[in-house]
This record gives C-alpha cells, structure tokens and sequence, in this order.
C-alpha cells in the first residue's frame, strides 16, 4: 500500500507537468498507471459499498451481481501500481519530487495511523464493555424467548459465552495478537530496507522488499485455505 501511494503521488506530479503534446513511451507509461490507479479505486469503492460507489449495488441488472468479489481486481490493480512504486524508487528521481523520502513519509503515516485505529479500538472496546456485553445478553434472551432451535442451552450458558467473546474480541487488540501489529513491523523493515539502500546496497534492498512482500502474503493468507484431509469433506455417511 506505501509503494501504491508513492505512485499515486508520482502519477499526479508527472499529470501536472506534462503537457498535452508530450507523447512516447514515458506518455503510455503514465497513462496506464492512471488506468491502474483508477481502476483499484473504483473497484474497492464497490466491493466495499463506499458512498457514491454504492450506487453500482442499488442499478438495474448490476445489483444481481456479487460486487464483493471486485476485491480480487483490487488485489490485481494494488499489485500492479505497488510495481510501479517500486520501479520509482529503484530509479531514484531526487528532482523535485524525492520519491525515497516520500516512501518514507507514507510508511511512517501508515505505521502510526495503524497505532493510532489499534490503540482507540482497545479504547473503544473496553469503556464499552456495559453495552457490548448486555447487547449480546439481549440477544441470547431473545432467541431463548423464541425457543430457537439454535439455542438448545440455558442462559447461564450464552452469558458466560457472551463474556469470553468480549474478552476475544478486547484480546485482538493487545500485543496477545501479533497479527493485529504486523504492518507497523513491515514498515519499520522496509524502512530500515530503504536506509540501508541509501548506503548503494541497492541489490539488497530491491530483493529484501520483494522477499517482505511475500513474507508477508504467507503470513497472513496461508491459514485462509488450510490442507484438509479429504475424509473431513467426504465422509463416508451411513446413506452411501
């Protein structure tokens, strides 16, 4: 995401400077890192439901279709402009615009944005603990009330269930869950990768940025599809 918004940036100063005459390869370059740009925006704008993409969801035809699936295109686009960050940074243009610098910049911004959500969810969630734990109460005596078949135990049962999912749920939040942290330790690495590349270990550093790059898609995505054994999806039933 830094290295998306480093050629964000870079994309607009190159927009503002060049002039309608211009034409060549560096003009295409541009214009398909517009199109790229673009394109991620406006396809997380829909996935997510933001307002004035949101109104893709409510169209004719358009909202039979299942628009969360436009994040497999951000996942693409993102990649793809992150490239283009990285070849910026590899040219080091030091003119007026100080790409490295600004990489910089935008990964400290993250880091500390990412405190900053972290640290008031932590907040949030504990001087909330009252009302998250009497809504999740509300709701069990309610379908207990229904009868639901859902809710085959006593209340004692779905209270002591409600409190230790609020406690899960203010756990996520502290340094017990290192996943929640793992972005601001990217940052600090990439930005240790870009002062070591300022002492003309440029190798180093191109590779450590990939290397971290994949490090941190397994990190993160290797549990979301786990090896199974087939006996658990096709069991032999008594029907078969």
């Amino acid at each position: 995401m830094a290295l998306g918004v480093v050629t964000l940036l870079t994309w607009w100063r190159d927009r503002r400077q060049r002039t309608m005459t211009q034409a060549g390869p560096e003009a295409f370059e541009g214009s398909m890192r517009g199109f790229w740009i673009a394109l991620t925006l406006i396809v997380m704008g829909i996935a997510a439901q933001l307002p004035l993409f949101n109104v893709v969801n409510v169209l004719p035809f358009l909202r039979l279709a299942n628009h969360g699936r436009l994040r497999l295109v951000y996942a693409l686009g993102l990649a793809l402009v992150a490239g283009y960050g990285l070849d910026t940074l590899v040219k080091n243009q030091t003119s007026s615009f100080n790409a490295p610098v600004k990489f910089l910049v935008v990964l400290s911004v993250l880091s500390i944005a990412s405190l900053v959500l972290v640290a008031g969810a932590f907040v949030g969630v504990t001087v909330l603990r009252g009302p998250f734990i009497a809504e999740g109460r509300r709701q069990a005596e309610a379908m207990k009330a229904a009868d639901h078949p859902m809710f085959p135990y006593s209340l004692d049962y779905y209270y002591e269930r409600v409190r230790t999912r609020y406690e899960q749920t203010r756990r996520l939040y502290t340094p017990a869950t290192p996943e929640m942290f793992l972005p601001v330790g990217i940052a600090l690495v990439a930005g240790w990768l870009e002062w070591r590349r300022r002492g003309g270990r440029q190798s180093i550093w191109v590779n450590g940025l990939v290397l971290l790059t994949c490090a941190d898609l397994f990190v993160m995505g290797i549990r979301i599809n786990p090896t199974v054994p087939p006996a658990q999806i096709y069991p032999a039933t008594d029907a078969l």
